[in-house]
């Protein structure tokens, strides 16, 4: 550990949202200051959805450092950065981007997946990456590109992640942390090294992976080029910090083995610490992960939906544009729906495949839908169809891990909302407590760069150092009894009932039929 410089810690938070970054101050326990700008995206080519420059995305980062810096009075002790998983940045010998940054979302690259299964052993897959097959990974990603764009694959001299990307234009040294290392497919978990049987299955080296090392680990220092665009100092203590929704987890202070974290945001990550690789092969039938935590002596579950709340955005947008705020319109329309909202269930697969439903060809459903339901009867059901996923979810890993003790912690932008945390602690029959910390995801970035520079002597000395304002919610008996019936004998048959239209709609061929009237 490297000799503590004094000040506050700054962490950054790349999301798929919005870029932001915190100060953190140990010496008040709290964030001092918050900035926070869109990730830029721009549109793709070949009917894809958007991707994102690397140029914009480190100009945005910049603006979000310098803004962040200036709010804060005194000296910066280190920086650390966390970010969305999956995602990154192939690089030429000179350091120059080859490609635009493909999203983790991006369904491009499905038809690689399949074949993968189809050639390869998906358990073994899963012994080695602890992995449920998706398309989002970076396996996928590069055999899109070796596929699609040959010049790119031939002159592929390193790929980083996002977080690793940013760490490289700070510190100009590439390094990844285990729990991004573990998304992209190609780390091996029992090792916590490279797989070379992974690697081979793309057609990569391990010398086109950065060193991948515990997060929190200092890896540079902020070069002149970088502080005259950030407004860090230079020489800066820079730090790896790790995949979004498990430094969310250090920041809501959840690090003891068997705490629960759920993080709310466009997509949903419930993560649960364990002191054990837990490869059962029943995670990989129902998509769950387990992998290796920010923490090094930790590896965590870690359950999920692409989009949670950014289903609710979704349905936001498209019942309550006109609103200055189309999502707190829809949540206080919701409020007026009652429990179970009339009879309506939302099956909340939007965003495709996600824990426990091992089906590409899954979506999202409205069921019950009659002509007495207002919009705010549909926005309820939204919000509790993700619920009755999440406790879906819960009970699948308590299968293997045992009973996991309450309360659970929540984070991210859905928590903020009393409604939808109120729902979930009476779907799932458990506490709830919503975390009241600014931006966790960076929080929790900050606090490893504080470890990493020797602010503080360990993981759970920097959680304890934050204080945390949070709100209880129990269950209430009466609309638990109501849920636990619906979740039993209605929702729990929605995906049976459902599993063969999904996949006849998935074989249709497209028919374009002519305009009325032409």
């Amino acid at each position: 550990m490297m000799k503590a410089r004094e000040g506050y810690l700054i962490g950054l938070d790349i999301g798929t949202t919005n870029t932001k970054a915190v100060a953190f101050d140990p010496a008040r326990r709290r964030v001092v200051a918050v900035s926070a700008h869109p990730t830029p995206y721009s549109a793709a080519e070949d009917d894809h959805p958007s991707e994102i420059d690397p140029e914009a995305l480190w100009q945005g980062v910049t603006r979000t450092l310098r803004e962040v810096t200036a709010a804060s009075a005194g000296p910066a002790a280190a920086v650390g950065i966390a970010s969305m998983a999956e995602a990154g940045v192939p690089l030429d010998e000179r350091g120059h981007p080859l490609y635009r940054i493909i999203p983790w979302y991006d369904v491009r690259t499905e038809p690689q997946l399949q074949r993968v299964l189809r050639e390869h052993d998906p358990i073994r897959l899963f012994r080695i990456t602890g992995q449920a097959p998706r398309h989002v990974y970076t396996l996928y990603k590069i055999l899109w590109l070796r596929e699609h764009a040959p010049d790119v694959f031939r002159s592929l001299h390193r790929w980083l992640s996002i977080s690793d990307y940013v760490a490289w234009r700070l510190a100009g040294v590439t390094a990844t942390d285990y729990s991004l290392a573990s998304r992209t497919m190609f780390f091996d978990q029992r090792t916590r090294s490279w797989s070379a049987e992974m690697l081979a299955i793309a057609g990569l080296r391990a010398d086109q992976l950065p060193d991948a090392r515990p997060a929190g680990t200092i890896v540079g220092t902020v070069t002149a080029e970088a502080a005259a665009a950030t407004g860090l100092p230079v020489g800066l203590p820079v730090a790896i910090g790790g995949h979004d929704h498990l430094c969310g987890a250090v920041g809501a202070g959840a690090i003891e083995p068997g705490q629960v974290v759920d993080s709310i945001g466009t997509a949903e990550g419930m993560v649960i610490p364990t002191t054990a690789y837990r490869d059962d092969d029943l995670f990989r039938q129902k998509r769950i992960c387990t992998y290796a935590h920010v923490l090094a002596d930790q590896y965590i579950v870690q359950a999920g939906m692409a989009l949670s709340g950014g289903a609710l955005s979704w349905i936001a947008d498209r019942l309550f544009a006109d609103a200055p705020d189309p999502v707190a319109a829809a949540l206080t329309a919701a409020a007026t729906a009652p429990a179970g909202a009339e009879r309506l269930l939302y099956f909340p697969y939007l965003g495709g495949n996600g824990s426990p439903i091992g089906d590409e060809n899954v979506a999202g459903a409205f069921i019950g839908l009659r002509a007495l339901h207002e919009r705010g009867h549909l926005v309820r059901a939204v919000l509790e169809g993700v619920a009755f996923a999440v406790r879906h979810s819960l009970e699948v890993v308590e299968q293997v891990i045992g009973r996991v003790p309450d309360p659970i912690r929540v984070i991210g932008g859905g928590g903020r909302s009393p409604l939808w945390l109120q729902i979930r602690a009476d779907v799932l029959g458990r506490v709830l407590l919503g975390v009241e910390v600014p931006e966790a995801v960076a929080l929790g970035a900050a606090l490893l760069a504080g470890v990493g520079a020797g602010v503080f002597p360990d993981v759970p000395t920097a959680a304890a150092a934050v204080d945390r304002a949070v709100t209880a919610y129990e269950p209430d008996p009466t609309r638990h009894a109501l849920y636990d019936r619906r979740f039993h004998d209605s929702y729990l048959q929605l995906y049976p009932a459902l599993a063969p239209i999904f996949a006849t709609l998935a074989d249709e061929e497209s028919v374009i039929l002519p305009a009325a009237g032409a």
